[in-house]
């Protein structure tokens, strides 16, 4: 696990002890509860267990007393016993808002994030939205699941309520940074770094971004600034590694750049060895790499390969997953795999909120040779609808006319004799309305 993981771990933990409160209890309590309290914030778990039991039994109905084992059980990783603690506290309370923030935290660790969210958000609504500390907790439990958006607006709201809330920014870094907006990641972790120039996380996350944007000399610099302010040995580590490979890394992106730079002249075997030279890279420019590696082996006619090469691009979960999909649904094609390139084009158009107008076009030319023209035209019309080449007129015409409406098949060879006059299907057009027009 990298330090960019481990750090989404780093949940704010809630306390439910104020003493303000002291005045429902006995002193004998309160001295137990304010005992527990500091011996937990001086990390000496087992004493400060000891107190919080001490209060329970003084007082069997004391929620902070549940909260408090549930928090030293929490801080040493027992979370069966911590979450059994904490609904506990909830029996006796359930309008606690620490409480509900301190299971859901439970619940996160044991990567249960939609329940997780679940008591987050009663938390949040109790308290109307206005704990950024809770704010940031769900943002995080929304990232972990892949709710990026939703997690960006959360860390923002948080900052909004708290605009030096280091944590936020922090994380709300990462979150963009996932996203691939590295300009508005590098925004948020600089906001980060002038609260806290000291911050070792920030400094990792700002080796991250210039890493992500190629700017090599940058994040070497960020992640010795980290080394020097990093207490964690586990993240230590981790960075240390991170600076090892960052060599690696630019190689790799010189690799990418080659390779796609041999791509664009049409030299498919020299991209291809750069590009399958194209590694290690973060994971949203393996997604790219991979992509492309896959177009030079389609390009070599190696259209199995190619489509093994797209679905891991796919796969990877990064990168223009609609136009990966497409590029899968091409190769799958030729290499005679009908039904799993239909497959391949109906998620690119899914990916694309419909508007893949070339994954239309070639859904239309696998159901015309299916002798489907009517499938056939529902999909050639939505490719025009939705800004088709040429070419599309030309197929919806000789799928209109292999569905004998023979007058709007003309039509449509017309209106791509008109737009490409000199294209490929031009001779073709011409013959298929002289076809129709001596009948």
């Amino acid at each position: 696990m990298d330090k960019a993981s481990l750090l989404v771990l780093s949940l704010i933990v809630s306390s439910s002890y104020c003493s303000v409160w002291a005045g429902e209890y006995s002193p004998e309590v309160v001295r137990f509860l304010n005992e527990g309290d500091a011996l937990l914030r001086q990390g000496k778990i087992g004493a400060a267990r000891q107190d919080f039991e001490d209060a329970l039994k003084v007082n069997p109905n004391c929620p902070e007393a549940h909260d408090g084992i549930g928090r030293c059980f929490l801080r040493d990783g027992t979370l069966d016993r911590a979450a059994t603690e904490f609904r506990a506290a909830l029996k006796l309370d359930p309008l606690n808002v620490p409480g509900l923030n301190n299971l859901a935290n439970v619940l996160y660790h044991q990567a249960k994030y939609d329940e997780a969210i679940v008591f987050y958000e009663q938390a949040l609504k109790i308290c109307h939205n206005n704990d950024p500390e809770i704010l940031t907790n769900l943002a995080n439990a929304q990232r972990s699941k892949g709710n990026n958006t939703e997690a960006i607006t959360n860390y923002r709201l948080a900052i909004k309520k708290r605009p030096d809330f280091l944590d936020a920014y922090n994380n709300l870094a990462l979150a963009l940074y996932d996203e691939g907006k590295y300009p508005d990641a590098l925004a948020a972790i600089r906001q980060a770094l002038k609260i806290d120039g000291h911050c070792a996380d920030a400094y990792y996350n700002l080796a991250l971004i210039h890493r992500a944007t190629g700017n090599f000399t940058a994040a070497r610099e960020a992640a010795n600034e980290s080394l020097k302010y990093e207490k964690n040995p586990e993240f230590t580590e981790s960075t240390k590694q991170l600076v090892d490979k960052l060599n690696q890394v630019e190689v790799a992106y010189g690799n990418l750049e080659k390779g796609t730079g041999h791509l664009r002249q049409g030299q498919w075997d020299k991209a291809e060895e750069s590009l399958k030279a194209a590694s290690p890279l973060p994971e949203r420019q393996k997604a790219i790499a991979l992509n492309n590696l896959g177009i030079a082996l389609f390009r070599q006619h190696l259209f199995k390969d190619a489509a093994q090469t797209f679905e891991r691009a796919i796969a990877s979960g990064h990168g223009n997953k609609a136009q990966a999909n497409f590029n899968l649904g091409q190769a799958r094609l030729y290499d005679g795999n009908k039904d799993g390139a239909k497959a391949a084009f109906q998620k690119a158009i899914a990916e694309s909120n419909g508007k893949h107008a070339l994954a239309h076009n070639l859904l239309g030319v696998i159901y015309k040779h299916e002798n489907n023209p009517q499938a056939a035209i529902k999909e050639y019309e939505t490719a025009l609808a939705v800004g088709a080449p040429p070419v599309v007129h030309y197929n919806l015409g000789l799928a209109l006319q292999q569905a004998g409406v023979y007058g709007e098949a003309i039509k449509h060879y017309e209106a791509y004799l008109k737009k490409a006059p000199r294209g490929l299907n031009a001779a073709s057009a011409k013959q298929e309305i002289q076809i129709i027009e001596s009948q």
